[in-house]
């Protein structure tokens, strides 16, 4: 049987001057955009 690991989380709250800001902002842009590929789903989600 697995063994559960517990994690605490922690929301990140970094300065607006701070690099992750751009990266966090740059990820929630790119996560509205649409897949788009020749490529059969079948083979992407198998």
């Amino acid at each position: 049987m697995a063994q559960f690991s517990h994690f605490e989380l922690e929301l990140l709250n970094p300065n607006f001057d701070s690099p992750l800001v751009d990266i966090i902002t740059e990820l929630e842009l790119l996560r509205h955009l649409r897949l788009e590929t020749n490529v059969h789903p079948i083979y992407l989600y198998s």
